[in-house]
Order: C-alpha cells, then sequence, then structure tokens
C-alpha cells in the first residue's frame, strides 16, 4: 500500500518522492505481487534496521543489479540480504557480481582442476544459488593458500581474490538476513506507530 511506502521512508528519513518511486520499479523488475508488496516492504525495513542500509538503496541495488542476479538463480531473499550486508560491510557489488556471473558460467563448463573440488561438494547446477553457497562453504573451510586457489578456478583471477577475501570475511553468511527479510519480527506499520509525536497522535485522535 502507498501509505505503507510513505511511513517506511517517513521513518527511515529517506527522501520519499524518490524513494516511493525506487520501490515500486522494484516491484515491478522482481514481478512482486501486490499483496506480497507489503511484505516486501517490511522485510527490506527489517534488514535496513538491522544493517543500516537504507530502504531505498536497497531497492535500487535490487533493480540495478536484478536482470543479471535473477539470470544467476538468486532469488531475491538471497539478493536483499547480500545487498544490506555488502553496504554494512563497504564490498564492492559490481566486481562480487562480475566474479559470480564467472563462477556460474564456470560450473557449467567447469575445468578439470574444479571437476575435482566439484566431485566431492554436493552441488547441483539446477540451483546455482546453492551451488555458489557450496563453493563458498568450501573456500572458508580450506587454508588461505588453497582456499585462494578455488576462488581463482571458480571465479577468475579478476574477481576470485576478491570474492575469496569477502567470502573469507563472512560477509556471505546470509543465512540470518535472509530470515530477517522474510519472516523477522517488526513490521513498517509497528514502526511507524512507536515513532509517532504526541502531536500525531492527537491528530489521529481526533480524526477518528
Amino acid at each position: 500500500k502507498v501509505e505503507d511506502r510513505l511511513s517506511a521512508f517517513r521513518i527511515t528519513g529517506d527522501d520519499i518522492s524518490e524513494s516511493v518511486e525506487s520501490a515500486t520499479r522494484l516491484f515491478g523488475d522482481w514481478e512482486v505481487a501486490t499483496k506480497d508488496q507489503t511484505k516486501t516492504l517490511d522485510g527490506l525495513f527489517r534488514l535496513s534496521q538491522q544493517t543500516g542500509a537504507s530502504v531505498s538503496d536497497l531497492s535500487r541495488s535490487l533493480v540495478q543489479f536484478g536482470a543479471p542476479l535473477r539470470n544467476l538463480g538468486i532469488d531475491m531473499d538471497f539478493a536483499a540480504a547480500m545487498f544490506a550486508n555488502f553496504e554494512k560491510t563497504g564490498v564492492n557489488m559490481t566486481t562480487v557480481l562480475s566474479g559470480l556471473r564467472l563462477g556460474v558460467g564456470n560450473l557449467n563448463a567447469p575445468t578439470d582442476e574444479l571437476k575435482k573440488t566439484l566431485g566431492s561438494l554436493d552441488i547441483s547446477l539446477k540451483n546455482p544459488q546453492k551451488a555458489l553457497q557450496e563453493i563458498f562453504k568450501s573456500i572458508e573451510d580450506l587454508d588461505q593458500k588453497a582456499g585462494t586457489a578455488l576462488g581463482i578456478e571458480a571465479f577468475g583471477r579478476r574477481a576470485g581474490p576478491d570474492l575469496v577475501d569477502t567470502i573469507r570475511g563472512g560477509k556471505f553468511e546470509l543465512d540470518k538476513l535472509m530470515e530477517t527479510f522474510k519472516s523477522g519480527d517488526g513490521t513498517i506499520k509497528q514502526a511507524e506507530r512507536s515513532t509517532r509525536d504526541l502531536s500525531e497522535q492527537w491528530t489521529l485522535f481526533k480524526n477518528q
């Protein structure tokens, strides 16, 4: 609902007109059904509260990188949590995305070296998002040298080292943030009610 969007951006201090526009574009780009739009905004609001990333910045990033992420098989839950965490930790999304794109390509046509690693992982190419997460976990579990070698093999020489640093720094540990986005505590309406000042409450009371 429009009033829910306005409440979210009033609470976070975002520019209302720009932010409503970015949210509207988000709904269209990711084909969010009308019945799910308020729930989606509540999820972005909770991520904003937890990480400090603004709702409007998250919306813009989801629109800007939406198509390539969907082509990689990445869903909105993962993408929203990733952007929120990257905003919090200062990760360069452009570099990461180029590495992820190359990584999915390599999963579909792995080198002999990568095949050895993939053979020991529970990876299904029908689910690229899960496959990438398995590679992330393997890189975390290996020592620095082996983890970097796997990262370069999977994500290329240019983006591989940066992605390895991002992975080993825990910046792809997104399960809790994904849960926060999907079903965490707190909604825009609850926050909007709790932040009304006395004059707003009195005006609302008189109107009712």
